[in-house]
């Protein structure tokens, strides 16, 4: 005898469903639905930033050309806000960075010691502590360095003055090294926030 199917609870009276042979079933909704959460977004654009061609603004192509070329993988792409990267080649430091392309160093390893005058069980003058970093950006110029650092922080507007404030002695400790190592001066340092659109310069 063929099998019956129970009508689920609540529904008497009602005929069960079947499925036709081969007829696909559809995809679960907490399967279909991808959720990216913001540091997904932060990641995929640090990551495009990283190797973004600034002489070039064909956003899109060199997005897909990275995909090609493993260097980021498709569900980042896809997760990259090009808007934000939009909004950075139409400021005053995306024309720097496209007039300077040719003279970008990204990923500039930081390790330099500093002095610990803050350590409270030590009065030797010679005690230093390691300052450890990397910078996202730097601009070498014959005026001197740029240096920039991406933010992917998801914070409003009104909250970057504070924030920027927070990033500023690791902006002057990254300016006392690179002054150290390079014998060169940092004329500037920007901090670009990409989710509210804002750099802070000093």
């Amino acid at each position: 005898a063929e099998p019956r199917i129970s009508n689920a609870p609540g529904s008497a009276g009602a005929s069960p469903s079947r499925v036709e042979p081969g007829r696909e079933l559809a995809r679960p909704r907490f399967l279909a639905e991808q959720v990216v959460s913001p540091i997904d977004v932060g990641t995929a654009t640090h990551l495009v930033l990283m190797h973004f061609d600034f002489a070039s603004d064909q956003i899109d192509d060199q997005i897909e050309s990275m995909v090609d070329r493993r260097l980021i993988t498709a569900a980042q792409a896809a997760a990259v806000d090009r808007d934000a990267i939009r909004w950075l080649l139409g400021t005053e430091l995306g024309g720097l960075l496209r007039a300077n392309a040719t003279r970008l160093r990204r990923e500039v390893p930081v390790h330099f010691a500093a002095p610990a005058p803050a350590l409270p069980d030590s009065r030797d003058p010679y005690d230093r502590v390691m300052i450890r970093g990397r910078i996202d950006l730097l601009i070498a110029d014959p005026a001197g360095l740029s240096l920039i650092d991406y933010k992917t922080d998801n914070l409003p507007a009104e909250a970057v003055p504070a924030r920027a404030a927070d990033y500023a002695p690791q902006l002057a400790q990254y300016r006392t090294a690179l002054e150290q190592i390079t014998r060169a001066p940092v004329r500037a340092s920007h901090l670009v926030f990409l989710k509210p659109r804002i750099i802070a310069s000093t």
